[in-house]
């Protein structure tokens, strides 16, 4: 019986081997020879693909087929990252700034997060709890790929440094509120069915697992980009998204902190909206308060730490999200 239990998994393993090495050999052809021609999002009408189908099955192309290559093998590369990073688990953070680069190397949401810190909590200190809760449903090497390849450097960059100042910062403030000195943790045992990701040690079912998982997304954010082609969403005034700088802020965490998502499926959602006009702050916002906190893990929060800190927790969340915003807004967008 056991052994057909290790084997029922084989069919589905092999099926990712085949499409990585399908994905492996798109990849190269379609980076060498956008490297030659200098094909670029600018200049993509110069390309041969362009040139050869009718404007919707460019689209097609370019927003569902060569958009899921990349991603795939974005999730293959974070599956192996991850799994040689998990034979250095004993290696617990010290501080603040050891806890970020911990978090960003291992791929959790932010309810897996909270159970995963009760391998740490009796080891390390509260604000370093705090920080590796904040950052680790924000960046992981799979994320980290997605962004620049996805969002280009500006935006990969920004998230990095925005991750950064969100968890380090809320770290040191919660560490400040908890007069207590004490840790206000109680055990989770459980995280909400279907919520999290078990790490398997094939990488290949890992990347089956998170593919599969991120797919509808990968979906909803095609058909989203397809729309706002066909419809040329430029030329269309939305003021509170697209020209109100402090208002689209506003709007895009209002919409981010109740969302739940994680894997990099904010970057997905927000391709068709930075391309099409939205401002970068507004982007950032979105991504740091959508991947940072959700309905699910404030219900966990408010029991793991109780409710003051939680409360303290999403207001230190909510003005640093805003603040940030504002100032990419002012200087790099």
């Amino acid at each position: 019986m056991k052994e057909n239990l290790f084997q029922l998994p084989l069919p589905k393993k092999r099926i990712v081997q085949s499409a990585l090495a399908v994905c492996l050999l798109f990849a190269a052809v379609d980076i060498i020879y956008k490297t030659v021609q200098d094909i670029t999002y600018l200049n993509r009408t110069n390309c041969i693909i362009y040139r050869s189908l009718p404007r919707l099955g460019f689209l097609f192309f370019e927003y569902f087929i060569e958009l899921t290559v990349f991603v795939f093998l974005g999730i293959f590369f974070a599956a192996v990252a991850e799994k040689y990073f998990q034979r250095f688990q004993f290696i617990f953070p010290k501080n603040p700034f050891s806890a970020f680069l911990y978090a960003s190397a291992i791929p959790v949401c932010a309810c897996a997060a909270i159970p995963f810190v009760e391998t740490m909590q009796e080891k390390i200190k509260f604000r370093t709890i705090i920080t590796f809760l904040v950052a680790a449903p924000l960046l992981n090497p799979y994320v980290i790929f997605l962004s620049f390849n996805v969002l280009g450097m500006k935006y990969g960059m920004l998230r990095i440094a925005t991750s950064f100042i969100l968890a380090v910062s809320a770290g040191y403030l919660l560490d400040v509120c908890n007069f207590k000195r004490a840790y206000p943790i109680e055990r989770m045992a459980l995280c909400q069915p279907g919520a999290c990701n078990r790490y398997e040690n094939d990488v290949f079912m890992r990347t089956y697992n998170i593919f599969k998982a991120i797919f509808p997304y990968l979906v909803i954010a095609g058909a989203i980009a397809i729309g706002l082609e066909l419809i040329s969403l430029k030329k269309i005034s939305l003021d509170v998204l697209y020209k109100k700088s402090f208002v689209g802020s506003l709007t895009a965490i209002f919409f981010g902190i109740p969302l739940y998502l994680c894997n990099g499926a904010d970057v997905l959602l927000l391709r068709p909206l930075l391309c099409s006009g939205v401002l970068l702050g507004s982007g950032i916002a979105f991504s740091l308060t959508a991947n940072a906190i959700c309905i699910t893990s404030i219900f966990m929060l408010i029991k793991f730490i109780g409710k003051g800190l939680t409360i303290i927790l999403i207001s230190q969340i909510f003005i640093v999200t805003l603040l940030l915003s504002q100032l990419i807004n002012l200087f790099f967008q």
